[in-house]
């Protein structure tokens, strides 16, 4: 019950009264399937003390399985995105910017499936910060100031770790 109580909460008296609440459940639920199914009572406590666990392991709102996988996925198009932006933006200044640019060159350079570099060009052009033109990527207005702050921040943050 307290590891149950510590994925869903962390404030401490809340993950006390929740895993107390928890452990009477189950201790309740335990016991009354041992009943019903004439088994052993503390067996039964305590695969409905794992039950409880594993379904919370799995769905908790902020530590639960589903969402850390959720959270991971977001992020890796995010950071991708943004090596992508950077990449642009470092490029595109250059007299062969248009070839390190192009889609041809950033497939062989990033090394991304295509079904992946598909993905993230839809999703910076949705979100209006690439416009493609002749197979060449162009930054936006937006999709220069989003990169240069999100390197500046980069930069920060190198800067304070040391």
């Amino acid at each position: 019950p307290p590891v149950t109580a510590y994925l869903l909460t962390d404030d401490l008296k809340k993950m006390i009264v929740i895993s107390s609440i928890i452990g009477g459940l189950n201790g309740l639920i335990g016991y009354r399937f041992a009943l019903y199914y004439d088994v052993s009572i503390a067996g039964s406590m305590a695969m409905i003390t794992g039950i409880v666990f594993l379904l919370v392991f799995i769905f908790a709102p902020r530590r639960g399985l589903l969402t850390t996988l959720r959270r991971r996925k977001i992020q890796k198009i995010q950071f991708a995105g943004n090596s992508f932006l950077f990449h642009i933006l470092n490029h595109e200044s250059e007299e062969d910017g248009k070839v390190h640019n192009s889609i041809e060159y950033i497939k062989v350079s990033f090394n991304w499936e295509d079904k992946f570099l598909e993905n993230i060009l839809e999703e910076l052009e949705k979100q209006e910060k690439i416009i493609i033109e002749n197979n060449i990527v162009k930054l936006t207005e937006l999709g220069r100031e989003d990169a240069i702050k999100n390197y500046e921040e980069i930069v920060e943050g190198l800067v304070l770790e040391q």
